[in-house]
């Protein structure tokens, strides 16, 4: 029998509970290969749940001594300390197996392993490596070399890592399965679609070969339903909702499944099941001093969080990234769960937060009149007036702001390019605009959609690749240091009053977070200047930009007549303060997760925190003095 026989039955005996017999086959699997990751791993979890594991180890530590001259026995000893939580152990284990065989790359990869258990990724990293280096087909040193680069937030390393553990096995399905999670994730990158193609041709086969369980079963629900594959959607999810398994966003994806396939009676029976297996109403004690219904429309954003529950402090603008102990929050969506099923509900809270904030989307669909009647149904006080977020739309920011003194909006018009119109919107941008500018989706609140246009054929191209689409023509700015790097900028207003965010610097004319920080991690770790320019940024925005542009930015303030938002601007070669935009679809937060390598960033965030805290409970007593 070969080698990959005895694995496939050792897997049958696994699955069925017969574990002293998967150990068996395992066993007989490493005696020809003691490198084998694969029948390692299922030797001690088979031996783990039999009761044996110690006594194996004890056996192995018996077999190998502390002299002996084989390498393969101390890798397997290795393996089952780690099983048995003793990676110190299987350090030392493996040391004297470098001694005997410095070249075998899976004692490498076992090191590696060991060092990530012990939470040292520097040196896990070095050894995954060498082992790499020695076997560049050792599909589970690229895997873990995967998880290391996630989890320092190294997006495009990771993608890299997994796909050459897929690459080297393509039966290698955990590690599909998180190349899957990341494109999913990064489906909102330039060329989302082909990611999540891709992420689809990932974990569907996973998933049919009853690996991954639950979690891949809703991840491949929430990739068809993007793809808008909703039948196959449907399959996966009603299967997942059979399962004991819970979590809201299978709710959610299902309810988008049946609606697009008209079967709104099912899409109203699954928002029963999300209110009723997800109830408001558990509150901390003593109770806070504002209870909030953050309102939302639901979109992909919905697939990135918990979508509906109390207390959920995770959300797309980080509004929740605040006190706790003062504030409470709660998630709903205007779609998929009913207006009039949440009046009866909203009675609860003393405020909303209104983040169904994309003014664009809002104005096409209609969105901001559901959160409308929801409000004069209720009486709530609002944190962001529907009626001002739809004035927020790129055109409609450009009609209010670009008069404003010491600043800059670029000019924007609106077009929906067909084959009919693309000569006179030439004609009318020729007139009208300088070359750069900018041609992009009217929706999206991103880096991808956008094209930078330097010449009539490039504009046409543009056009041709956006047609059918609303979109914008933007006259171009930048905004750039003397050393040539490009630089932008983010503000954040809570209740009239400014607090600076974070600052992005980058080799592309495209500046956002992902090109900064972690994106291109050399121009921010070890780059003193930077940070102590962000750090003075943060500190002192007006000694930062100057006082006419802080001023500048007040005056918008009080034209857009919004409570929280954010604006991302520049310095203009003349001094003036370039609005890039203005909305309330910004992450105002995003720079928390990197405090533990920054720590100057800690009391901007703190002040954002306290500063959002005190707006909603100002707002909550407001209503209640008014009688709401």
């Amino acid at each position: 029998m070969t080698i990959n026989e005895d694995y496939k039955w050792a897997q049958t005996a696994f699955q069925q509970g017969e574990f002293d017999t998967a150990a068996t086959l395992c066993r007989r699997i490493l005696k020809a290969d003691f490198g084998n990751y694969a029948a390692a791993g299922m030797l001690a979890e088979a031996l783990r749940q039999s009761g044996k594991l110690d006594q194996e180890i004890e056996a192995m530590k018996s077999a190998t001594g502390p002299d002996g001259d084989q390498a393969g026995p101390y890798l397997i000893l290795a393996g089952l300390l780690r099983a048995a939580g003793d990676a110190t152990g299987a350090v030392e284990t493996l040391e004297r197996a470098v001694a005997i065989d410095p070249d075998m790359p899976a004692i490498r990869l076992g090191l590696g392993l060991a060092y990530y258990d012990l939470g040292d990724l520097a040196s896990a990293e070095t050894l995954l490596g060498r082992a790499i280096e020695l076997d560049p087909a050792c599909a589970p040193a690229h895997y873990f070399m995967g998880n290391i680069h996630s989890q320092a937030g190294d997006w495009p390393g990771a993608i890299d890592a997994f796909s050459a553990a897929m690459e080297a096995d393509p039966g290698y399905h955990n590690a599909g399965l998180e190349l899957a999670h990341l494109l999913f994730r990064r489906r909102k990158d330039e060329g989302g679609a082909n990611r999540l193609g891709r992420a689809a041709d990932l974990v569907l086969p996973a998933i049919s070969q009853g690996i991954g369980g639950f979690e891949a079963m809703l991840l491949a629900g929430k990739i068809l339903v993007e793809l808008k594959r909703y039948e196959e959607a449907k399959k996966v999810l009603e299967v997942a909702a059979s399962r004991p398994e819970k979590h809201s966003d299978l709710y959610v994806a299902l309810s988008v499944a049946y609606i697009n396939l008209g079967e709104g009676g099912k899409a109203r029976e699954i928002s029963r099941r999300l209110l009723r297996e997800y109830p408001v109403g558990s509150r901390p004690s003593p109770r806070p001093e504002a209870e909030v219904l953050v309102l939302e429309f639901l979109s992909y954003n919905a697939f990135t969080r918990p979508i509906y529950g109390p207390n959920t402090h995770a959300h797309a603008n980080g509004i929740a990234a605040f006190r706790p102990e003062r504030v409470s929050l709660d998630h709903m969506f205007i779609q998929g769960i009913m207006v009039d099923q949440l009046e009866s509900i909203t009675r609860k809270y003393d405020v909303v937060y209104n983040d169904v904030a994309n003014a664009e989307v809002n104005v096409e669909h209609g969105y901001s009149s559901a959160v409308r009647d929801l409000l004069d149904r209720t009486g709530l006080p609002v944190i962001n007036a529907p009626e001002a977020i739809d004035l927020t739309t790129r055109a409609g920011n450009y009609e209010r702001l670009h008069g404003v003194d010491h600043l800059i909006f670029p000019r924007t018009i609106p077009i929906r390019p067909d084959a009919d119109n693309m000569e006179d919107i030439v004609e009318q941008v020729m007139a009208e605009y300088e070359f750069p500018l900018l041609v992009r989706l009217a929706s999206l609140h991103r880096a991808g959609g956008i094209e930078r246009v330097e010449d009539v054929a490039g504009l046409r191209a543009a056009l041709t690749k956006f047609a059918g689409k609303p979109c914008y023509v933007i006259q171009y700015h930048e905004s750039k240091l003397p050393t040539g790097m490009f630089l932008k900028y983010r503000g954040i207003f809570i209740g009239g009053k400014f607090f600076p965010g974070r600052m992005n610097i980058s080799g592309n004319w495209l500046v956002g977070a992902s090109t900064t920080r972690p994106g291109d991690k050399k121009l921010i770790e070890g780059n003193t200047e930077f940070q102590n320019d962000e750090a003075r940024w943060l500190a002192d925005p007006a000694g930062a930009i100057g006082q006419a542009n802080i001023d500048a930015l007040y005056a918008a303030d009080a034209i857009l007549g919004l409570d929280n938002y954010g604006m991302d601007f520049g310095i203009a070669d003349d001094g003036r303060v370039i609005v890039f935009e203005a909305n309330s679809c910004m992450n105002f937060l995003s720079i928390q997760r990197h405090v533990p390598k920054f720590p100057y960033l800690r009391r901007a965030c703190e002040d954002i925190k306290t500063a959002m805290a005190d707006m909603l409970v100002a707002k909550a007593r407001e209503g209640s003095a008014a009688g709401g």
